[in-house]
C-alpha cells in the first residue's frame, strides 16, 4: 500500500513526486562522491523545468499526470525505480525529471513488479539474519574481552551477561561504521525495552522501513513494534520535509 495513489491531488501527487527525486537522488549523488571522492561531477542541478519555446513551466504536474494515466499506485516507488536505473549505468550517472515520462520506463518498471517485490522481501530477510548473526558475534566479543580481562587480572567487577550483554550488544550496532540497518536496532531496542537506544536509530529506521515497508511487513512478523507503520509515516514525513527544508 502506498500513501501516493493515484486517487490523490494532482497538485499534491506533483508536490510529493518532486520531493522524492529530490531526496533520491541527492543520496545518489552522495553516494557517488563517497565512491569516486572528488573526481565525480553530478551534472546540472535540475528541478525540472522543460521548454517550449521560451517558456519554461514544472514537469512535475505533467509526470503526476502520467503516474495518474498509467494507474502507477505507488509514485514514490516509481521514482527510486529510475533511480536504481541510474545506479546500474555505466558510469552510474544521475537522472533528470524528464526520464520519469518514458514510456519504456513504465513499461519495464510494471512488468518487473512482481520480481522486485519477492527480491526486496528476500533482501529484508536476509538483512534480519545478517543483524542477528552480528549481534551475536559482538556479543561473543565482549565474552571473550571479558575472560581475557580475568585472565590478565584487569578485571574488577563482575562479567556482564543475559540482558546486559545483549543491551551492550545492541548499543555498539548504533556505531557509524557499523552496516547493520538501523531499522534491526530501533526494533531490536524496542523488543527489550531499551529507549534511549532506540531513539539513537529512530528516523533512519524510519526511512529505511518506509521505502519498502510491505517487503518488512511480510519479511520481519513479530520483530517489528506495535504501531509502527503509522509511527513510521510520520517519522518519514517529518524527515523529508526538514531534507527539503527552503527548496
Amino acid at each position: 500500500m502506498s500513501t501516493t495513489k493515484t486517487t490523490v491531488n494532482p497538485k499534491r501527487l506533483a508536490k510529493t513526486i518532486r520531493r522524492t527525486f529530490i531526496i533520491e537522488r541527492d543520496c545518489f549523488i552522495g553516494d557517488e562522491r563517497r565512491r569516486r571522492g572528488d573526481l565525480y561531477i553530478p551534472g546540472p542541478q535540475w528541478d525540472g523545468g522543460y521548454t517550449a519555446g521560451n517558456k519554461r513551466k514544472p514537469i512535475w504536474p505533467k509526470i503526476a499526470q502520467m503516474v495518474c494515466d498509467e494507474r502507477i499506485d505507488d509514485a514514490d516507488d516509481y521514482v527510486r525505480y529510475n533511480i536504481d536505473l541510474a545506479r546500474r549505468l555505466v558510469p552510474p550517472k544521475p537522472p533528470m525529471p524528464n526520464h520519469l515520462l518514458s514510456r519504456k520506463r513504465v513499461t519495464d518498471y510494471k512488468e518487473s513488479l512482481c520480481e522486485r517485490r519477492a527480491r526486496e522481501i528476500g533482501e529484508a530477510v536476509s538483512a534480519r539474519q545478517h543483524a542477528m548473526d552480528a549481534l551475536e558475534r559482538i556479543e561473543e566479543s565482549i565474552r571473550s574481552t571479558q575472560q581475557d580481562d580475568v585472565y590478565f587480572g584487569e578485571r574488577t567487577e563482575p562479567p556482564i551477561s543475559g540482558m546486559e550483554l545483549r543491551r551492550a550488544a545492541l548499543s555498539r550496532l548504533t556505531s557509524k561504521d557499523s552496516d547493520i540497518a538501523p531499522l534491526f536496532v530501533y526494533c531490536a531496542a524496542m523488543f527489550y525495552g531499551w529507549p534511549e537506544i532506540a531513539r539513537r536509530s529512530r528516523i533512519k529506521a524510519a526511512y529505511l522501513y518506509w521505502i519498502r515497508r510491505d517487503a518488512y511487513d511480510k519479511a520481519w512478523p513479530g520483530l517489528l513494534p506495535s504501531g509502527w507503520r503509522t509511527d513510521a509515516a510520520t517519522l518519514y514525513e517529518e524527515f523529508c520535509e526538514k531534507l527539503l527544508d527552503g527548496r
